[in-house]
């Protein structure tokens, strides 16, 4: 009798081989693993931060008030910075719309996370 995969010993007994994993690949597979969770930290880390945060309200809202970025976890300053940048807008005293990079921005990332999730 033949099976597949097996080997017919001397005593009319057969032994199963049995594949074991190259520790090579195993090793590869737990970096690419890691790579990924490092990229996916990432990518989260920056959709927090302020400027995402900063981005994003403008653009879902049209002009948002300084106080209420600061609420979001954006502080003077970095609307300060942010508006240098391009991000930001400064519509009038307080008030800040999206600059022209603020697209841009929050588009690249959003990319980026779709891009990493897919790689799951």
């Amino acid at each position: 009798m033949w099976l597949a995969g097996s080997l017919q010993g001397s005593d009319d007994a057969y032994a199963i081989t049995l594949l074991l994993p190259d520790p090579k690949e195993k090793v590869k597979a737990r970096q690419s693993a890691q790579a990924h969770e490092k990229a996916l930290r990432s990518t989260e880390r920056k959709r927090q931060g302020p400027r995402y945060l900063a981005a994003s309200l403008a653009l879902r809202q049209g002009e948002v008030r300084s106080c209420e970025l600061n609420a979001a976890g954006v502080s003077r300053p970095v609307i300060k910075l942010l508006t240098a940048d391009g991000v930001l807008a400064r519509l009038r005293y307080g008030w800040y719309g999206p600059g022209p990079a603020a697209a841009a921005y929050v588009a690249s990332l959003n990319a980026e996370a779709d891009i990493t999730n897919a790689a799951a």
